[in-house]
C-alpha cells in the first residue's frame, strides 16, 4: 500500500498539478498567449520542484538494508554493469519489457488525453482541467494506492495480471467514453470518463516501487537495479508519438479526425506486454530483501 501512496506522488506532480498549472496559465493569459510565449512561464514551475527534490536526496538517509551491506562490504564498485551478466541480465530483461508495457499505458493518457478532449470541442482549459483533476488526483491516486494494496493479498504476480486484463479489455470502452463525453459535453460522462482513463492508465504503477525492489539484489538494488530498470522503459516507449503516426491512417475510419482509438490501441498494448513480463515473472510477496535471487 505504501507503494502505491509513493507512486501515486507521480500522479500528483506530474498529472493533477500539471494539469492545474496549464489551466490556470491558460485562464490568465487565454490560449493564444500560451501558444506565443505563456508555455516557458509553465515550464519554469517545473523549477520548483526540482529545488524540493534536490533537498530531500540529500537529506534523506540510506535504507538499514543498504547500510547492513555497506558495512559487511557486500557493494559492488560498479553494480551498473553486472545487470547485463546473468542472472542479473535476465531480471532486468524481463525488468525492462514490464516497464515498457507499463509506459505504454501511462502514455496511452499522457499523450493523448488533451488531444481526445480538444479534437472533440472542448476548450483547451477544461479539457486540462478533467485530464488533470478527474484523470489525475481522483483517478490515478486512487488507483495507483489501490493497485499496491491489492498485491499484499494477490500477491504481486496475479494483481498485474488481472489489471493487465482488466485495462485491455476495457481500453476501447473507456477511450470512446472520453471522447463521446467531450462530444455532448455531459459533465457526468466527462468525470466518468476521465476516471475510467486514469484508473485503467495508471493502477499497476502503484506495484512499481515495491515489485522492482523485491527483483534486484542489495548490491544493484538502487540506481542501478530499481533506477536504470525503471527508466528502460522509455527506450521503446517515448517514441509513441512517432509509432503513432501510421496508426492514424490505419484506424481513420473507426475514430476519424479524433485519436481515441489510437490510444486505446496503446492501453491495450500495454496490458499484453507489462501482463506477459508479469506472468513470466516470479511471485515476489513476502521475499527478504536480503536474499534477492535474481532469475
Amino acid at each position: 500500500m505504501v507503494s502505491g501512496i509513493i507512486q501515486g506522488g507521480f500522479s500528483w506532480g506530474g498529472v493533477a498539478l500539471g494539469g492545474l498549472v496549464v489551466s490556470a496559465f491558460t485562464a490568465v493569459f487565454g490560449v493564444k498567449a500560451m501558444y506565443a510565449y505563456a508555455w516557458r512561464y509553465v515550464f519554469l514551475t517545473g523549477l520548483i520542484p526540482a529545488a524540493v527534490a534536490f533537498i530531500i536526496r540529500y537529506t534523506m538517509p540510506d535504507t538499514p538494508i543498504f547500510q547492513e551491506a555497506k558495512e559487511k562490504g557486500q557493494l559492488e564498485r560498479i553494480p551498473f554493469f553486472s545487470i547485463f551478466k546473468p542472472p542479473a541480465l535476465w531480471t532486468f530483461l524481463q525488468v525492462l519489457a514490464f516497464m515498457t508495457g507499463l509506459f505504454f499505458s501511462a502514455y496511452s493518457m499522457f499523450d493523448f488525453a488533451v488531444g481526445i478532449y480538444t479534437r472533440a470541442g472542448l476548450p483547451e482549459g477544461l479539457a486540462s482541467f478533467y485530464y488533470g483533476i478527474m484523470g489525475g488526483i481522483f483517478a490515478a491516486i486512487m488507483a495507483t494506492v489501490w493497485g499496491g494494496f491489492a498485491s499484499d493479498f494477490l500477491g504481486r504476480r496475479r494483481a498485474l495480471i488481472i489489471s493487465a486484463i482488466v485495462s485491455a479489455v476495457l481500453a476501447v470502452p473507456a477511450y470512446y467514453l472520453v471522447y463521446y463525453s467531450a462530444v455532448i459535453r455531459s459533465v457526468p460522462l466527462l468525470v466518468l470518463g476521465a476516471f475510467l482513463m486514469g484508473w485503467l492508465s495508471q493502477w499497476p504503477w502503484g506495484l512499481v516501487p515495491v515489485y522492482l525492489s523485491e527483483r534486484f539484489a542489495t548490491q544493484r538494488r538502487g540506481g542501478s537495479g530499481v533506477g536504470f530498470g525503471y527508466s528502460s522503459g522509455i527506450f521503446i516507449s517515448a517514441w509513441m508519438p512517432l509509432y503513432s503516426i501510421p496508426l492514424y491512417g490505419a484506424f481513420a475510419a473507426i475514430e476519424g479526425a479524433n485519436i481515441w482509438f489510437t490510444a486505446a490501441f496503446w492501453l491495450i498494448l500495454a496490458g499484453v506486454v507489462y501482463g506477459i513480463a508479469a506472468a513470466i515473472g516470479p511471485e515476489t510477496i513476502g521475499i527478504d530483501l536480503r536474499i534477492v535471487k535474481e532469475r
